[in-house]
């Protein structure tokens, strides 16, 4: 890993992981996060909150199917 990479692409972080071990991890990834551009590719939606933006998903859509 790059020490002072711009950008941070995570695919998964917490993938595999209990609860417990998920926390542990989410804490340091946030503060890697700080001050970068970070991409988080996740079905984990409590990482949600971490985020500053977040694309709608086919569940959060407003349009519904005919």
């Amino acid at each position: 890993m790059l020490r002072a990479a711009p950008v941070l692409i995570l695919d998964e972080p917490t993938t595999g992981l209990d609860s417990v071990a998920a926390r542990q991890v989410v804490q340091p990834l946030r503060r890697l996060m700080t001050g970068r551009t970070t991409i988080m590719i996740t079905h984990d939606l409590s990482l949600a909150p971490t985020a500053d933006r977040r694309p709608p998903t086919a569940s959060s859509s407003s349009t519904t199917a005919a």
